[in-house]
């Protein structure tokens, strides 16, 4: 296992000691007032990233934690609030002390330049909340499919999720804005491009809103979610097809007579193939897959059933229901 430190470097509470010891620390308004980094954050005052002091004291307190508990990595809160050569800045020092796995909370590609391994993918996610509302379709995946799959870069990853804090107590639980798409939709985050998320207590089903600001206690209860989490993250762990950046194969889309509602795809990395069929609708779906990419001879991953498809292929899919052929040579 290995372990990122959940890092905010945009702001601080009232309460901490710089307040005191180093205002100069901060941004101060004309009337030389702490500031908050904006009107709903009243709670919290923004630091200054125009201190060398400040900054320097800040990579300071990281490569603490970096040396003093041997972590692996940060999980940077807010990061594109921060300007982009601190974080190259903190990336520089902190790898001469250890080769470290940074994660960005932001969409911002320049953070991959220097500082970061890998950013969150929210078009991604909102736009399997949309769908699972049916208000947007296959072909609207289609469209952002360039944008966060063929034209990312391959040496960078993107945190692919159904669910995180922020959206979980805002937004709702995944069961509560996904519903029956649920578990087509975490499918289809283990087997894109991308490192796939599993947001606190959504391998026991959890079906709430947690408190954001509040001790809330998970109900750790046996949940079929936990069958198909165990499952999955033993297919990507095993199948190189489904690994991450450089390390897994390109994502090449699978055409068919339903585009509107029939999401289908096939990875293939060195010995390893993955076929994935995904009913991204309400819709029975009797389907005619195009072309030849997908023609092989499989293993169905949750049945153990070997089939072989053929051009022209046509199958049945049930509303939201989901397929995954996987073939190892």
């Amino acid at each position: 296992m290995y372990v990122l430190l959940d890092w905010v470097a945009n702001h601080t509470a009232w309460d901490n000691k710089w307040r005191y010891s180093n205002p100069k620390f901060y941004e101060l308004d004309m009337s030389g007032n702490f500031r908050s980094p904006c009107p709903e954050w009243e709670d919290l005052i923004k630091l200054n990233y125009d201190s060398k002091e400040m900054r320097l004291e800040m990579i300071e307190s990281m490569k603490y934690w970096v040396i003093e508990t041997d972590i692996d990595g940060f999980r940077c809160d807010m990061a594109h609030f921060v300007p982009t050569d601190f974080w190259n800045q903190v990336r520089q020092t902190l790898d001469k002390v250890k080769p470290l796995f940074m994660l960005a909370e932001s969409e911002n590609r320049d953070l991959l330049n220097e500082a970061f391994n890998m950013l969150y993918c929210w078009d991604f996610y909102h736009l399997t909340n949309d769908i699972a509302r049916g208000q947007k379709e296959v072909c609207d995946l289609d469209e952002i499919l360039p944008h966060i799959i063929y034209e990312y870069p391959t040496t960078s990853y993107q945190l692919m999720f159904t669910s995180n804090h922020d959206e979980n107590s805002w937004e709702g639980s995944a069961i509560e804005r996904l519903g029956y798409a649920l578990e087509t939709m975490t499918v289809m985050i283990f087997t894109i491009k991308g490192m796939p998320l599993i947001y606190c207590g959504q391998e026991a089903g959890h079906a709430r809103r947690l408190s954001f600001f509040d001790k809330d206690v998970i109900d750790w209860k046996g949940d079929k979610m936990f069958s198909l989490y165990r499952k999955l993250i033993a297919l990507k762990k095993e199948n190189k097809a489904l690994w991450n950046g450089d390390f897994g194969g390109d994502l090449f889309r699978i055409n068919s007579n339903k585009d509107e509602q029939i999401f289908a795809f096939t990875r293939e990395k060195e010995d390893n193939k993955i076929f994935v069929i995904l009913n991204l609708s309400y819709e029975l779906c009797n389907i005619v897959l195009n072309g030849n990419a997908y023609v092989d001879k499989y293993k169905n991953f949750f049945t153990n059933e070997i089939v072989i498809f053929k051009e022209l292929q046509s199958l049945k899919l049930e509303p939201w229901e989901y397929k995954v052929f996987v073939k190892n040579t």
